[in-house]
């Protein structure tokens, strides 16, 4: 696929010299001169500059599961998933559910307890504002409070 661009005072041509999904891939330009080049002359195309276009960035549906301290109150697990909703909402995400699991035992025991309350989160955000919302999640808490949140994973629905 070839088109002439007209730019400034000389023109272009472009080629789609990459495959790619969706017609996506790498453009080449070619020489701009206003003398021949002697690969013009030879017949062949004087490549410039290569650039790979950039794609798109869409919104992809995640989901992030939560274990809660077993022991947390009620309003302290509300105070936990606001604070996870408004940073969401700040951050561009949209669709924003949340369902409590309840609370269940887990395989092994994390910080002396069997059990954990189960939190699933699904929500549309770009792949930037989730490994934002993951470094958040695994820092360490200051001072000798207890992280309310003990365990997270986020996978791609």
């Amino acid at each position: 696929m070839r088109s002439t661009i007209a730019v400034g005072s000389g023109e272009r041509t472009v080629r789609n010299v990459g495959g790619g999904r969706n017609g996506r891939g790498t453009t080449a330009r070619t020489c701009k001169c206003t003398r021949r080049c002697a690969k013009a002359a030879a017949g062949s195309s004087h490549v410039v500059a290569v650039t790979s276009r950039a794609r798109s960035k869409k919104e992809k549906k995640y989901e992030t599961m939560l274990l809660l301290r077993p022991d947390i109150l009620e309003e302290e697990q509300d105070q936990e998933l606001a604070k996870l909703e408004a940073f969401l909402t700040k951050n561009g995400a949209t669709d924003f559910k949340c369902i409590v699991r309840g609370r269940q035992r887990i395989a092994y025991p994390i910080e002396g307890d069997w059990f954990g309350i189960y939190v699933l989160c699904t929500y549309n955000a770009m792949p930037t504002t989730v490994k934002t919302l993951e470094e958040q999640l695994s820092a360490p808490v200051a001072g000798n409070a207890k992280k309310n949140i003990v365990r997270q994973a986020t996978f791609k629905a």
